[in-house]
Formats: structure tokens, sequence, C-alpha cells
């Protein structure tokens, strides 16, 4: 694959303040850029191409009337469009660990620099999670900045001893991004998120909490100081018990009309939740969190050390808290 390709993601929608240079570095060789040879490569498409699709994907935004963002990520095809993609992708669930701001894409394709052609393109349809005190935020300089090392960090985690963090991450970005709109499926991917970095112990003598006592136990212990009081640890042992376990065990009976305004509040509330804890673990070195969360996490020695974490500290939590709880909607709707 030559290294004049790169794989060009389009945004309908990127909160982003201008007084921030570009290009700007995200880091693991993807970048913010300006989109003007895109926009000249796409002109092209609509003046000379005469592939239907790939004209309804690049130009749907133009023939709807909505318009394109003037900022676009893109990052070098160095083996496969596919791997060039997971970057973009990881990059943009970086930015939302930061700042959950709504970032929603357009269309994503591959770009010749030499010949300025585009091909591969792809649609996006996402919806994004977003936390009521980021929906008017434009993302700067200093939260981009920060984001680029969260992505630099979830570049560092290949070992294998590392597969709860990493797991943890992936279900937390495909639910936040928007890839999945149920929210029984949601509530039930952001628990599990909770559980890979809280792992439950084996031994019965553990019995004396519930699976949610404990689990609401350590999250508030893990965020102490971050705006997790105990009214927040009561309502993650609530949503446990109410609805992890009965969605889990199929016993869970959906409103068919949508998701009640309560429902909506404890998906965002969860979604936060879980954001601030995947931070602070990431702020964690690799040697600590291959003893703290191995694969086998159910051990004795493994369960005191989680019971030992004291509060989330690190550069990438920094001085993070948990938002403000609002009743305004999220974009989850319940089937």
């Amino acid at each position: 694959m030559p290294k004049t390709q790169e794989r060009v993601l389009l945004f309908r929608h990127f909160p982003f303040s201008f007084n921030t240079g570009l290009p700007f570095d995200l880091g693991r060789e993807v970048r913010l850029d300006k989109v003007d040879d895109i926009q000249q490569a796409v002109r092209e498409v609509d003046r000379l191409d005469d592939r239907p699709r790939l004209k309804a994907i690049l130009l749907q935004e133009q023939l709807a009337g909505v318009g394109q963002v003037h900022v676009c990520m893109r990052t070098p095809i160095n083996t496969t469009a596919p791997e060039a993609t997971t970057r973009l992708w990881t990059a943009i669930a970086a930015v939302r660990l930061i700042a959950p701001v709504e970032i929603q894409g357009s269309s994503i394709s591959t770009f010749t620099l030499s010949g300025g052609t585009i091909s591969e393109p792809g649609v996006l349809l996402n919806h994004p999670i977003i936390s009521p005190t980021f929906r008017h935020r434009r993302l700067n300089a200093d939260e981009l900045g920060l984001a680029r090392k969260v992505n630099q960090r979830l570049g560092n985690l290949k070992s294998k001893k590392l597969v709860r963090i990493r797991s943890a991450f992936t279900i937390w970005a495909q639910i936040s991004g928007g890839a999945c709109t149920s929210w029984q499926l949601a509530i039930l991917g952001m628990t599990a998120v909770l559980e890979a970095l809280f792992p439950q112990p084996r031994s019965k003598k553990y019995d004396t909490l519930t699976y949610g006592e404990r689990l609401a136990k350590r999250v508030a212990r893990f965020l102490k100081g971050r705006g997790f009081n105990t009214r927040n640890k009561e309502r993650l042992h609530r949503i446990y018990d109410k609805y992890r376990n009965s969605i889990a065990h199929g016993v869970h009976d959906p409103n068919p009309t949508g998701t009640l305004f309560s429902r909506e509040r404890d998906l965002l509330f969860i979604h936060d939740t879980a954001r601030l804890v995947l931070l602070g673990m990431l702020s964690k070195t690799n040697a600590e969190l291959s003893l703290l969360l191995p694969e086998l996490a159910g051990s004795d020695a493994v369960q005191i050390g989680i019971d030992s974490l004291g509060s989330a500290k690190g550069s990438l939590i920094a001085d993070a808290k948990l938002p403000v709880s609002s009743r305004k909607h999220s974009s989850i709707i319940e089937f």
C-alpha cells in the first residue's frame, strides 16, 4: 500500500475551537486538519465521477443542505485501511473520554495525496451519548492535548496481561460513540465496563455484600473527591440490581414506546461514571494494571488489591469530576 494514501474522516458535527491551529496532532499518526484538499476532491467527484454510491456518500450533507464541518481527522495508511480506520476511531474515543461532546461523523474514505482522488467510501450514522454538561461545549487546545496523551496511552496497552482495560475501553467507546441504540444493551455494556475494572471475587467469604453493593462501594472509593457522593453510590447499586441483573438474565420488561426520563438519566450517569473510572485506571502504569487487573481476577490476592485502591489520581484524570445530573434527553431509545 503506497504511503501517499490516507484514511480521512469527515464530520457532520465537530465542536472545535478554531483558535487552535491546524493541523493538530492527536497522537499515533492521527491529526485534525483542514479539509481544503478533500473538498476539492469531493467537488471533482461531483463534476466527473459517474459512480452513484460514491456520490451519495460523499455528497450527502451538501444534497441535504447541511454542509460539512471545515475540519477532518486523517491518518496515513501504513498497512491496511481497516487498521488506519481503527486509529481514527480510537482517537475520537480518546477525545470523548476527556470531553464527551457531540461528535458526529459523516463519511470515511481513502484519499490519495498524489492524485487528489477519493476511494473506498463509507457512510457513518452515529448518535453519541452526550453529557449535558458538555452539550454546547467546543473542544479547546488543552482538552485536545490531554486527549492526545490518552490516545498515546491507549496505544501502549498491547500486552496480553492488559485485556481487561482494553476490553473496558472498547465497550465504553462503542456505546458512548453511538454504536448501540438499545437502552438495555447500553446499560448492560456500561456495567460490564465497571465490572471489568472492578472484577468480582470467587470466594464465598465475600458474600456479605451483593455484587451491586460491592461494585458501588469500590467505585465510590475510587472516585472520592470527584463529585461521586453517597447518593451516587446508592444510585449505582440500584442500577445494577434493578436493571443490570434483570437484563442479563432475560427478565427485564422493556417499554415499547420509549425510555423514561429517569432511565435516560441513569444511562448518562453510569456512562460518565465509567468514563472517570477509565481515566483513573489509564493513569496507572502497565505494571500496576497487570497486578491489579489480571484476566483471572477472582483470587483473594487480587481482591485485596482492588479493595486497597485509593482515590483515582494522575495526569490523565487530572481534575475531572462527575458532571451534574440533568433532565435532558440522551440519544438512546429503548426497544
